[in-house]
């Protein structure tokens, strides 16, 4: 049975990582979900008298998962917290797991998250992004959860968004009364710095503001910094923008200004998203037919 309002967080239960489990586990308190660890053990046997046999990994890797997820003050694992043990490839069983359990978000730990996408391939976290059926949540190792408040959408206009990005977005904006920014790259030769800010809800806005292209990259770790962005959504169809972000950010020496979490919609997940979307249009659009003839 699936599970619509969980998040898996992979580990490799080093303390690395054990930050970036707190972090999430807040997240899904925050935004109401259930949370599942997920550790992933590759199998190694040994060569005995009696030929090759498997290690006791599977109730090791249990004990060290159980302990991990200890978070809570009294050393237990929180009702809202399941665990999951898978053995082989990393990067298939994370994929494999978020598929069958039909979760909402992957969530991963990364020293920076920047660092999981200056180049987007060869790395666990790519690969994870690029197999996904849900968005995945990159979380810097020593980011702190706070309220999110402030949630950074780089490369659109709100009105000509992905529906998929749309709809996830302002679920999270009701959920946790925040702030939306969208900033729209405008290539004209001489656009403007237009600024537009409405009531999204009750209680939060959605701004819209166009930067020019060129000048981007030296304006929005800025702007990140001092409207002090919780998150910031990247679609991999936008990912030379962000590469030209961070190498631009770390010449400068600001990293740590868009060093923030990234929620991470691929291409090839909106696209089979919007593939579903059509599939079902088409299927309504056929039992209509289909009644007004028996009719």
């Amino acid at each position: 049975m699936t599970n619509r309002n969980k998040i898996i967080f992979p580990t490799d239960l080093t303390e690395e990582s054990r930050n970036a489990f707190r972090y999430t586990y807040a997240f899904a308190r925050a935004y109401g979900m259930d949370l599942s660890v997920l550790h992933v053990y590759k199998p190694k046997p040994f060569l005995s008298k009696d030929g090759w046999i498997p290690r006791r990994q599977k109730s090791r890797a249990w004990n060290r998962l159980t302990r991990f997820a200890q978070i809570n003050q009294e050393g237990c694992i929180p009702e809202s917290v399941s665990l999951m043990l898978r053995k082989g490839d990393p990067e298939k069983q994370i994929v494999a797991a978020s598929k069958s359990e039909g979760c909402r978000f992957i969530a991963m730990g990364k020293k920076h998250a920047y660092s999981a996408f200056r180049k987007m391939i060869g790395t666990k976290t790519t690969g994870v992004i690029a197999k996904a059926e849900c968005p995945v949540l990159v979380i810097p190792s020593g980011f702190a959860f706070r309220p999110i408040r402030n949630i950074l959408i780089v490369g659109g206009e709100y009105k000509n968004l992905n529906p998929t990005v749309q709809s996830c977005i302002l679920r999270m904006s009701l959920s946790f009364h925040a702030d939306l920014h969208y900033i729209d790259v405008e290539e004209d030769e001489s656009p403007s710095w237009s600024l537009r800010k409405e009531l999204l809800h009750d209680s939060n806005f959605l701004i819209q503001k166009s930067v020019p292209a060129g000048f981007l990259c030296e304006v929005l770790p800025e702007y990140i910094s001092e409207h002090q962005m919780d998150l910031i959504v990247m679609m991999t169809k936008r990912q030379k923008l962000f590469e030209e972000l961070f190498e631009h950010a770390y010449r400068k020496n600001n990293l740590h200004l868009v060093d923030v979490p990234l929620l991470v919609f691929h291409s090839n997940y909106l696209y089979k998203k919007e593939k579903e979307e059509k599939g079902r249009g088409q299927k309504l659009k056929k039992r209509f037919s289909m009644s007004l003839s028996a009719g």
